[in-house]
């Protein structure tokens, strides 16, 4: 797409980033005047007699969105509207309000809230100029494109200057790394994590490895998180208990200046993650709904059980969801799958008693599908069960039953 980049720049700064898209590109004049040759192409304007060329590029774009936190939104851009010179503009609509914002009203920021009184409702503008701070232009008068960009300029410098841009690591004869775990002993998936770690030091053969099995406690691994902070490695590896938790951990790491690697579970602050290393989760869904189509035959009732509020279990159920989707004759229950052990197998139960002309069940992690299996034995019940993540005596276990 030749237009629309920094639309899509400007979304993904202020909402995050984009999962999927639909859309469509038109070339509204197909044939455009060429300008003369050695003239500045983007300001270049063409003689009455100027032979014509093909357009290539496109003339306006639309689409629709997905954000990965769940928004969804439509961007356009266009080279033909009328009117519109240069006019990049946003509005947002939230929970608690609104906001909106034009490029031709530079030092204006247009708000709207929610928890107001009736008659104060609607839209009001902020002058952006003179009240808030905007770098060298910090005066009562609206802002322009020139002032904007020496605004950014002056930005860069004072980055450079204050060592805001990221620089070369020291060179050490042994690096301090601490791997903090949420859960190792008893799970294969976890224990071959480690193994991959352990190797790598091997290979390194000048990192010293500080390894913490939190067990699945989450008090445990926020302790854990502070005391290896207060020894000052020179990284931490962490999957994180609970996304929402640990922020206040990573915002200490940050703080403290130490890289953090997020390594296969999501947390609620990856910006203070120095980069995050995990499974294409929606991939593994995918893969498990061809499987399934496969084996019902395109047709049949599938439940689907899996954590609502947690980022992967999400990420896989948007996998299969995406495949059950294509096929009409494919009915999908989704069961909220959060809680304790006990409960969790309380909401299996109920969801088979509920739906007994069930005829797959797809579950986001092996322990689940176990758990299914056993019910589906003691219920007398005839069904398929497919899950994520089973470790070799699961699909041994698994198999046998199938």
């Amino acid at each position: 797409m030749d237009i629309g980049s920094h639309t899509i720049d400007l979304a993904r700064y202020l909402v995050g980033d984009i999962d999927e898209v639909c859309g469509l590109l038109k070339t509204a004049i197909p044939e455009r005047p060429l300008p003369a040759k050695g003239t500045n192409l983007f300001w270049a304007k063409s003689g009455e007699d100027a032979p014509m060329g093909k357009v290539e590029v496109d003339d306006l774009a639309s689409f629709m969105v997905r954000f990965h936190n769940g928004a969804v939104g439509t961007l356009e851009a266009s080279r033909v509207a009328s009117g519109k010179e240069d006019g990049v503009s946003f509005v947002i609509w939230g929970t608690k309000g609104a906001i909106r914002w034009n490029q031709q009203q530079l030092g204006q920021l247009e708000v709207s809230f929610e928890d107001v009184p009736v008659d104060e409702k609607g839209f009001k503008t902020i002058e952006i100029a003179g009240v808030h701070n905007c770098g060298i232009w910090n005066v009562p008068f609206g802002i322009g494109l020139g002032e904007n960009k020496a605004i950014e300029i002056r930005d860069v410098i004072d980055a450079v200057e204050k060592s805001y841009l990221a620089k070369a690591p020291e060179e050490k004869d042994t690096y301090k790394i601490a791997y903090v775990t949420k859960r190792w002993s008893g799970s294969e998936h976890w224990i071959t994590v480690k193994n991959g770690i352990d190797a790598a030091v091997a290979d390194y053969g000048n990192i010293r490895l500080e390894f913490v099995d939190c067990e699945g406690d989450m008090d445990t691994q926020l302790q854990t998180l502070e005391d290896v902070v207060a020894k000052e490695m020179d990284a931490i590896i962490c999957s994180p208990r609970d996304p929402s938790a640990i922020v206040a951990s990573y915002e200490m790491i940050h703080e403290a200046g130490i890289p953090l690697i997020g390594l296969d579970c999501s947390s609620n602050a990856p910006e203070f993650e120095t980069t995050t290393v995990k499974m294409d989760y929606r991939e593994t869904g995918r893969l498990c709904g061809e499987a399934l189509i496969k084996a019902m035959g395109e047709s049949g009732k599938v439940i689907l059980y899996y954590d609502f509020p947690n980022v992967e279990a999400n990420e896989r159920a948007d996998g299969i969801k995406a495949v059950l989707e294509q096929y009409p004759n494919i009915k999908v229950v989704e069961v909220d799958g959060f809680g304790t052990v006990d409960e969790a197998l309380l909401k299996v139960e109920d969801a088979f008693i509920a739906n007994p002309d069930v005829t797959a069940f797809w579950g986001y992690n092996s322990q689940v599908a176990q758990a299914a299996i056993s019910l589906l034995e003691s219920m007398e019940m005839d069904c398929l069960v497919t899950c994520v993540d089973a470790t070799s005596i699961e699909v041994e276990n698994i198999t046998a039953v199938c």
